[in-house]
């Protein structure tokens, strides 16, 4: 039995009486766990637990000494989605163990610091994204923090605007990219992925350009994938397209991903992203100083595969949903090389084959991300299908440890 109370300092808990929550056992019986959700209106109380037992006959035994608990959210924000997309980083930590934490609030772009393993953080600060539904996303390497961000405009247009840290405060923001859009045109740009290394930014968007016919039935869209690098010490941008496509609709607009990237410690460049239910990948060779043709990663026409997120540690890492599940793949370059050859070009770097990671067939598995050997996605609940519990696994003595629940939400 146990009983949850707000603030209840120095009164006796003897006088609130018992409540039976969620109880379970460990098999063989070794302790109780005790699950209870805090109620809306209490997070951010700091709450107090204690336990009794009470025999068949109702004989209750003293209360346990009191377990205090800081509900304390490390934030607030108005938007549901405030850190989505799992195609960028929103949480990112430095040499020196300190966390840096972007996210969306309303029509804003929001930044706090953390020294103490995020158990305090620091007020938010940021920027008016320069439109509606902003989609943030962070980069650190060294000195340097950038804070990325892209927001919807007026008649279907885009922003894509970024600043620097500095200090304790920020850099003007500089916009990037923009699209206007009008009544006879409309402009898309996918949530933006950033990498940074002592080269440079680095990052990954697509983005359709859509010409409406008149009435607005139908009408013909530009698709591209591009790949955008500012050298350090530079102001601007440039920009390869890595993939292109184009089609005519009627009434339908045309899809947009989220493409992901990633830098490996040789020098190679990584994007990934997915188009019409598969995973692609496309790698800049720093041997040979080119991007490679871009690979069919999943090849599962069955299966619908979506929301890839690449990931460096020791080798490069995508995960990715498939179906109801989350599949890994882990790559490397190859040795020995064939340098200057064809077949260094188709074969340089190499994808090891797919494992699934969730194994959780019966339920959807969402939005993965991968770091440090672990892998996190959004598992829905088998008892309530509109709730969603976060899960992980990591990978251990050349194995997947089972997924577990680590929102701890009965």
């Amino acid at each position: 039995m146990g009983v949850f109370a707000e603030k209840i300092s120095g009164i006796d808990p003897g006088e609130y009486e018992p409540d039976a929550y969620h109880v379970s056992h460990a098999s063989p019986i070794e302790r109780t766990q005790w699950k209870w959700r805090v109620p809306d209106e209490l997070v951010g109380q700091t709450l107090i637990f204690s336990v009794t037992a009470m025999d068949r006959s109702g004989n209750i035994a003293p209360w346990s000494e009191q377990v205090f608990l800081n509900t304390k959210v490390l934030t607030n924000s108005n938007t549901i989605l405030a850190t989505a997309y799992n195609n960028g980083k929103h949480l990112v930590y430095d040499d020196k163990g300190r966390l840096f934490l972007v996210y969306g609030s309303g029509d804003s772009v929001l930044y706090q610091q953390s020294w103490d393993d995020g158990i305090t953080w620091t007020p938010s600060s940021g920027f008016a994204s320069g439109g509606i539904k902003p989609v943030p996303a962070i980069g650190y390497y060294g000195e340097d923090t950038t804070m990325l961000w892209k927001a919807e405009t007026e008649n279907v247009g885009w922003v894509l605007k970024s600043a620097k840290r500095a200090g304790n405060g920020w850099l003007p923001e500089e916009t990037i990219l923009a699209a206007a859009g009008s009544w006879e045109q409309t402009h898309y740009v996918s949530p933006p992925s950033m990498a940074i290394n002592n080269a440079g930014t680095h990052l990954a968007i697509e983005r359709v350009d859509a010409q409406y016919q008149i009435g607005g039935q139908s009408g013909t869209w530009y698709w591209k994938l591009l790949y955008g690098f500012k050298a350090t010490g530079q102001t601007a941008y440039a920009w390869t397209v890595l993939d292109s496509a184009s089609g005519s609709w009627g009434g339908q607009d045309p899809n947009l991903a989220s493409p992901t990237i990633c830098l490996d410690s040789k020098g190679g460049i990584h994007v990934a992203w997915d188009y019409e239910g598969e995973i692609y990948w496309r790698g800049y060779d720093p041997y040979l100083g080119a991007w490679k043709e871009k690979i069919n990663l999943t090849n599962s026409p069955e299966v619908f595969s979506a929301e890839p997120s690449l990931a460096f540690f020791g080798d490069v890492h995508i995960v990715w949903q498939e179906g109801n599940d989350i599949q890994h793949r882990k790559g490397n370059w190859g040795y020995p090389r064939l340098e200057n050859t064809i077949d260094a070009i188709i074969k340089s770097f190499y994808w090891q084959n797919a494992e699934n990671v969730s194994n959780n067939p019966a339920t959807a598995s969402l939005n993965p991300v991968f770091d440090g050997n672990y892998v996190a996605w959004s598992e829905q609940s088998a008892v309530d299908p509109d709730h969603y519990n976060a899960f992980f696994a990591n990978y251990s003595d050349y194995v997947w440890t089972p997924s577990l629940d680590y929102s701890k939400n009965p």
